[in-house]
């Protein structure tokens, strides 16, 4: 060690001596002036040029630059080579034994046997006899069984701490057979271990009880199993002694056979040893491993709560059990809490959000009863054929102006002058809310990739359906009326029972009404009707569908049914398509007579249908109230004192009842029924 130190030094020295050029005679170097890249004009009175640079010899590393920085460090006037740099074998060869030796004894069994495996070198080092006391320190430390006697230190080491299969050494195996001594996966246990058969047994009998007795065996599958390898050796030994007539080999194997059986009974005493060390190594990793969490989680703790955050979050947010908790450096370093606070600050903040909303709900609540009595004045104020396109109260709930009111402080007193400017601006507001839903139906349709006109949601082919409750079963278990939604009449007097949520701020959500999605399967059969009815699917709007008023058969039905058949408006049809049985019903457009004869007898259905409403009052407005044309026109000259109704004027058909139907078929010449959508 001391020789290769020398010959560095003499090494080092020699390199300086080379690279450094002479002084001149004033003290200045020379490679320095010149260094500054400017150029002096010659004198002719000197006879001597300068003198040249001195070339410099620089190893691969510095050419191609280093880690720590460029090969070439500019010291101001002079470019001087970097020193190049020595890899860890070597600065580790240079250590003393002893030293190399300590240190090596300080890491785990594991460390030290990856360490071995790194190049020949350290394998030659650490492998040596004069070694071994640094694998007994190492296994100390872990307080571990003594090694059998056939085992040296560093394969015991393997044996308890590598959770490697030794035998394919590709799978983990983390429990090792202690009656066997070995880490074995499931697959090589199936291809190494051996029972005795019955016959086996039967013809050798001796050789079967001296095996028990002589090889170690381990329970597998409800039996006693050998390694095959040692059965198969023992087996070539006990028929090399039976055939033997020499009887100093057949003592020899006695003597063997009673060493083996000691060997082994050892090894079997020795198994309820090692399986309690193994169970404590685990406690104790165990409660290491619990010990290193809290203290991370401790250290985490700490610096939310530097960042203003209260315990209550903190705790209701994070755990030992969460990610970036459970595992890692007990120690939260700032590299470490900057990847921490990421991950899990939203959790924390969600926490806080929620704690706070449901210390709120209550006030909230009461609240909210005020912002519906104001609303309720200010939808009092509209025509019911305009009231039934304004949102429902829920709508209004996440609008920042109305917020900020229902979220003040719990102590504050919120009276109905405080919605006051809410309800002065309830007209934008709604106009707001119209054209936000608007822009979200077109963006559904946009997604489609199709080409659209200026009012898309009026295009015939374009229909939707609203979208799932969140808990709810699948779409098509939806009623039709949910299904089926054409025209932006249909979609902007829509209502359901089928809230979703959605999220106010981190943590907090609210239940709303369901928004929509497009219905790609009716749009398509949409698409077909309006070709059957001879417009065109690219640019046909509901009111062109409306005032041509086609009717359609199902063929699939009327060949079905020996009664009659349906004639069907183009809205019954999409409604009947979509609730179909067969899955490719197939349908036709009705014929001229067809069309009058059903058209001539759906007058009287259409008026007695539940689908009217009054517009001088909300009494049918909803969908469930709504009355049939006879019910409105009593009430209008019972409560409105109106005895000549106009229609749109006093009343109306209610947009939510469209898909009110009445069944009347064809049947032969004679009309029993048809069915209408209005």
């Amino acid at each position: 060690m001391a020789k290769r130190k020398a010959a560095s030094s003499s090494s080092s020295s020699s390199s300086s001596s080379q690279t450094e050029p002479p002084d001149d005679a004033n003290g200045s170097n020379r490679l320095g002036a010149r260094g500054t890249g400017v150029r002096k004009t010659r004198n002719s009175n000197l006879a001597k040029p300068p003198a040249k640079r001195l070339k410099t010899t620089a190893n691969k590393t510095s050419k191609a630059g280093s880690k720590s920085g460029p090969a070439d460090m500019d010291t101001g006037n002079s470019k001087v080579p970097a020193k190049p740099g020595k890899n860890l074998t070597a600065l580790i060869t240079e250590l003393p034994t002893d030293i190399l030796l300590e240190v090596l004894s300080h890491l785990p069994p594991r460390d030290l046997l990856h360490t071995a495996r790194t190049d020949r070198l350290f394998r030659k080092t650490i492998l040596n006899r004069g070694s071994m006391s640094v694998w007994k320190t190492s296994l100390e430390a872990y307080n571990t069984p003594e090694p059998p006697e056939d085992f040296s230190l560093p394969r015991w080491a393997a044996l308890l701490f590598e959770p490697i299969c030794q035998v394919c050494w590709n799978k983990k195996a983390m429990n090792v057979d202690w009656y066997l001594l070995k880490r074995i996966c499931g697959a090589c246990k199936a291809k190494c271990l051996i029972q005795l058969s019955f016959s086996m047994r039967y013809k050798h009998p001796q050789l079967s009880a001296a095996a028990e007795t002589c090889i170690s065996s381990t329970w597998h599958k409800g039996a006693t199993h050998f390694w095959a390898s040692d059965f198969e050796d023992f087996k070539s030994r006990w028929g090399k002694a039976a055939e033997s007539t020499d009887p100093v080999e057949i003592a020899a194997f006695e003597k063997w056979k009673k060493e083996r059986a000691t060997q082994v009974a050892k090894r079997n005493q020795m198994v309820p040893v090692y399986k309690e060390w193994r169970n404590g190594l685990t406690s104790k990793n165990k409660n290491e491993a619990e010990r290193r969490r809290k203290h991370r989680l401790q250290g985490v703790r700490s610096r939310f709560l530097e960042l203003g955050y209260l315990d209550v979050d903190i705790d209701s947010a994070i755990s030992i059990e969460s990610d970036g908790i459970f595992s890692g450096s007990p120690d939260v370093t700032d590299a470490i809490w900057a990847n921490l606070k990421a991950k899990l600050e939203p959790a924390v903040i969600e926490a806080r959000n929620l704690r706070l909303a449901l210390d709120l709900e209550p006030a909230v609540e009461e609240r909210m009863g005020i912002l519906e009595d104001v609303y309720s004045t200010y939808l009092e104020g509209l025509r019911p054929s305009e009231q039934y396109f304004c949102p429902p109260l829920e709508v209004l709930r996440p609008i920042p102006e109305v917020l900020e009111i229902l979220e003040a402080e719990k102590t504050r007193n919120i009276t109905e002058s405080d919605f006051k400017p809410v309800a002065d601006n309830l007209d934008e507001l709604i106009a707001r809310y119209q054209k936000e839903k608007k822009k979200t139906l077109v963006k559904l349709l946009n997604s489609r990739g199709g080409r659209y006109m200026e009012e898309p949601l009026e295009l015939a082919r374009n229909v939707f359906r609203r979208a799932r409750s969140q808990g709810s079963s699948m779409p098509s278990k939806a009623p039709t009326s949910d299904c089926v939604l054409v025209g932006w009449a249909m979609l902007g007097t829509h209502t359901t029972d089928a809230y979703s949520e959605v999220m106010l701020r981190p943590g907090v959500y609210l239940n709303m009404p369901a928004g929509f999605i497009y219905n790609e399967l009716s749009s398509g059969h949409c698409s077909e009707l309006i070709d059957m009815a001879g417009l065109n699917p690219q640019t046909a709007s509901v009111n062109e569908m409306d005032s041509m008023d086609p009717r359609f058969v199902c063929d699939t039905c009327s060949t079905l049914n020996g009664y009659g058949y349906a004639i069907l408006s183009w809205r019954a049809a999409l409604c009947h398509l979509l609730k179909h049985p067969n899955s490719w019903p197939t349908m036709r457009l009705a014929s001229k007579d067809e069309a009058a004869e059903a058209k001539s007898n759906e007058g009287q259905f259409r008026e007695a249908a539940a689908a009217w409403a009054c517009n001088h009052c909300s009494d049918f407005l909803a969908a469930a109230s709504a009355g049939t044309k006879a019910a409105v026109l009593e009430h209008l000259e019972n409560e409105h004192q109106i005895i000549d109704p106009k229609a749109t004027e006093d009343y109306f058909i209610n947009e939510r009842c469209r898909h009110t139907s009445c069944d009347s078929s064809v049947s032969d010449s004679s009309v029993s029924d048809s069915s209408v959508s209005l």
